[in-house]
Parts: structure tokens; C-alpha cells; sequence
């Protein structure tokens, strides 16, 4: 389907993980006008392929980073400032946390999808 433009502003904001309200202030309508395209389901069909996409993105980086992230870390846990040992353990519980949302996120997304394909 296509959609108007401001539908796919609409459609990238929410995918990038904006709020209703905000999303709503880009775009220049009401909430009731985002949740009217959320109600759509072809828009929450192109919604949900749009996140799935930019978590396959964000995978493929962070698995292009992973070396030097890892390498990164092992400094960072082997540093004489205790204050550097715990800030590293502090980004690593946080993007470890943030991996495993997304890699939850990407599973329930798929899904969702094999429920629509067996609906259709």
C-alpha cells in the first residue's frame, strides 16, 4: 500500500522508537490521527517490517563492532581506576540489556508475522 507522506514520517518515527506525542508534533496532526494509522493494518504491517529491518541493521553493526567492542571491555574490566572498572561493567549491563530487548522484540516481530501469513 502506499502511503501518504505523512504517513511514512509517521511509520519511520514510531519504527526509530519515537512516542505517540512527538510522532503526533512532527507530523503536525493529532495523536488520534497516529493511532487512527495504527489501527490500519497495512500500516502495522509496514510498521512492524520497518522495525524488523532496523533491528536486522542494528544486528549487522554491532556484530561488525563486536571485536573491538569486546577488546574494548576486557581493557576497560582490566584498568587500575576502580572508577573505569565500574563504568565499563555499567555499559556492559546496559548494551547487554538493550541486545537482549532487541533480540525479544525481533522474535515476537516474527512472530507476529508468521500469525498474519497463516491468517491470510
Amino acid at each position: 500500500m502506499r502511503f501518504t507522506a505523512r504517513q511514512q514520517l509517521a511509520l519511520e518515527l514510531i519504527a526509530d522508537g519515537q512516542n505517540i506525542s512527538s510522532v503526533a508534533e512532527s507530523c503536525n496532526c493529532s495523536r488520534q490521527t497516529i493511532y487512527d494509522y495504527l489501527a490500519d493494518p497495512d500500516f502495522t504491517a509496514a510498521l512492524n517490517k520497518r522495525r524488523s529491518e532496523n533491528i536486522q541493521a542494528l544486528t549487522g553493526k554491532l556484530l561488525t563492532m563486536r571485536d573491538d567492542f569486546i577488546a574494548t571491555l576486557k581493557a576497560g574490566f582490566m584498568d587500575r581506576n576502580i572508577n573505569n572498572r565500574l563504568r565499563t561493567a555499567s555499559i556492559y549491563k546496559a548494551a547487554y540489556g538493550e541486545f537482549l530487548e532487541l533480540a525479544d522484540l525481533e522474535s515476537r516481530i516474527s512472530a507476529l508475522e508468521a500469525l498474519t501469513r497463516i491468517k491470510k
